[in-house]
C-alpha cells in the first residue's frame, strides 16, 4: 500500500551527473505536504509540512558535497535543489536551462526573421512589408542564428549583441512610428515584445556569468 501510494504522488527527477546515472526522486502529497527527497531508492531527506520545506537543508551527501534542498517562496512555489551552491539539472533555476532558453530564442528569432524577410521580398506581402520585414530583417536573422551558437557556448559578447540588436529594432520601431503618424500603424506590440526579449537575454548574460565563475573556481580549487 506504501508503495502505491508513493507511485501516485507528484514527482520530479534531479540528477547528480551529466550521465544521468545518479538520481534524486522528489515526490509530496498535496500542497507540499509529506516531501520526500530519495536518492537512488534510499531516503535522503522528509518534511511534514510546507513551512518546513520552505526553510530548507543542507545534506552531506555520501561523495562530501552538499546538498541544498528548500521551496522557494514566490507566489506559486516551486522546487530548489542544488549541489555545492550549484543549481541542479531540473531545478527551475538551473542555470543552464536559463543559458538554453537563451539559445532556443535566439534561434528562433533567426529563423523568423529569416524566413518573414525572404517571404516579404519574394510575394511582395503589403502585411510584412509594413510590419518591417524585408531583406534586412534576413540579414539580421542570419546575425541571431549565429549569435545562438555563441550563447549556446556561453559567449557573453553572442548574448550583449543579442540585446544591443534588439534595442536597436525597439529604436527603430519608434522611429518608423514617427515616420507613419496617423497611419494607424502601432509598434505597441513589438516594443512589448522585444522588452521582455531583452529581459530574457539579461537573464541569461547572469546565468552564463555565474556559471563562468562556478567553473573558475573549481579550476583553481
Amino acid at each position: 500500500m506504501a508503495s502505491q501510494n508513493y507511485q501516485n504522488m507528484p514527482q520530479r527527477y534531479f540528477y547528480l551527473d551529466d550521465e544521468k546515472q545518479q538520481c534524486l526522486t522528489a515526490s509530496w502529497k498535496h500542497n507540499w505536504r509529506h516531501f520526500t527527497l530519495r536518492l537512488q531508492d534510499q531516503e535522503v531527506s522528509s518534511f511534514t509540512m510546507k513551512e518546513e520545506l520552505a526553510e530548507g537543508q543542507v545534506y552531506v551527501m555520501p561523495d562530501g558535497r552538499l546538498l541544498s534542498v528548500r521551496l522557494n517562496r514566490r507566489k506559486e512555489p516551486d522546487l530548489v535543489l542544488s549541489l555545492d551552491g550549484m543549481p541542479m539539472h531540473g531545478s527551475d533555476t538551473d542555470l543552464r536551462r536559463q543559458v538554453k532558453n537563451n539559445y532556443q530564442l535566439a534561434f528562433f528569432l533567426g529563423i523568423l526573421n529569416i524566413m518573414g524577410g525572404l517571404l516579404a521580398e519574394s510575394v511582395q506581402s503589403e502585411l510584412l512589408l509594413h510590419l518591417g520585414f524585408g531583406y534586412e530583417t534576413a540579414i539580421v536573422g542570419v546575425a541571431y542564428l549565429s549569435l545562438s551558437r555563441g550563447i549556446k557556448r556561453l559567449s557573453l559578447f553572442a548574448v550583449y549583441a543579442m540585446i544591443a540588436l534588439l534595442a536597436f529594432d525597439i529604436a527603430f520601431l519608434c522611429i518608423l512610428s514617427v515616420l507613419e503618424n496617423g497611419t494607424g500603424s502601432s509598434p505597441a506590440s513589438g516594443l512589448l515584445l522585444n522588452l521582455v526579449f531583452i529581459y530574457a537575454f539579461v537573464k541569461g548574460a547572469g546565468a552564463i556569468k555565474k556559471l563562468k565563475t562556478k567553473v573558475a573556481a573549481t579550476i583553481t580549487a
